[in-house]
């Protein structure tokens, strides 16, 4: 077990005793030794670190003192886990997000420095103006204005997505919102869009951006699950059922064109890790992709984080029509 040494105000150093209660007030206590003149690391045995303190209980002490154990609380790692409610961590005029630190950033930067480490991880983004959401999730027809509302404050990385030429198909929504969702989410920086990625073959398949999240370059694909339907009189929904193999055969299709999109990408765009981002509509359609995604053979995962982010009053992002684009 490694240890750390500090100093105490009484030694010949003059460094004083770092109050490491103070700067990890929240993490998971246990019972802590108290020896003179170190910090030791202790692990609770869910394995989160707690960091102990160390200083004499009186300053006549001799240095040599036996340590003194004060036990503060016991660990709630699981009841924590299980009660532990979403975390709004950016809430913004357009859009606000919603995630968990465990299950969306732990997943996600564990993967990120593991370059062999597939993740599946999901969150959720809506509207910060729900009325407003709401009467343009009506029709069609308001797609325009219900993409001006939720990118009122993009970023420049992201207007760069919007403006400049892709593959072609009605995607732009979809790459704009993915592009500044992954900045937001991660602070991550565009370095290149679609058509600027160089491939070694002209028919190989293509990642959508590139974008560099703590110093590594990220491939970014971006998606759409959902299944059309017609609306009736009767029900007035545009989205079917989204099948256990409907989501098979979306994963199969987008992590096989990445493996393809890995061998061929030119060195100097090269990228460490690759994100597929898929925009999905409502909570069923993510329950089934989680269901597919563990179904799926190793060898279609390889180094992709997938990020599923479920979009509530949404629907411009899944009807998005050419002569709806505004950029």
């Amino acid at each position: 077990m490694s240890s750390a040494i500090f100093f105490t105000e009484e030694t010949t150093s003059g460094i004083p005793v770092v109050a490491l209660n103070n700067i990890f007030p929240n993490v998971c206590q246990a019972p802590r030794p108290i020896p003179p003149q170190r910090v030791r690391d202790f692990y609770c045995p869910h394995g989160r670190r707690v960091f102990c303190r160390t200083e004499h209980q009186f300053q006549n002490e001799p240095i040599n003192h036996s340590p003194q154990h004060e036990v503060i609380q016991k660990c709630k790692t699981k009841n924590h886990k299980k009660t532990r409610p979403n975390d709004i961590i950016k809430v913004r005029e357009d859009f606000i997000m919603e995630t968990n630190y465990m299950n969306f950033y732990h997943k996600f930067y564990q993967a990120l420095d593991n370059v062999f480490k597939p993740a599946f991880i999901a969150h959720r983004v809506y509207p910060t103006d729900q009325k407003k959401a709401a009467q343009y999730n009506t029709d069609v027809q308001f797609n325009k204005q219900m993409f001006e509302m939720i990118t009122k404050q993009i970023g420049v990385g992201s207007k760069r997505v919007c403006e400049e030429e892709n593959a072609g198909g009605c995607s732009v929504f979809s790459e704009v919102m993915s592009c500044e969702i992954i900045t937001r989410l991660f602070d991550a920086a565009l370095i290149k869009t679609e058509m600027e990625i160089a491939y070694i073959h002209d028919g190989s398949k293509k990642t959508d951006f590139l974008m560099v999240i703590n110093g590594k370059k990220v491939g970014i694909s971006v998606t759409r699950a959902f299944k059309y339907k017609r609306p009736t009189e009767q029900d007035n929904g545009m989205f079917a059922e989204f099948t256990i193999e409907d989501g098979i055969h979306l994963l199969k299709k987008k992590l096989g064109g990445i493996i393809w999109a890995n061998q061929n990408v030119q060195k100097q765009d090269h990228w460490e890790k690759h994100i597929l981002h898929i925009f999905v509509p409502n909570t069923q359609v993510a329950n089934v992709l989680k269901q597919a995604y563990k179904t799926m053979n190793h060898k279609y995962k390889t180094n992709t984080i997938v990020i599923v982010t479920e979009t509530t009053t949404m629907d411009c992002i899944y009807s998005e029509r050419l002569y709806d684009h505004i950029c």
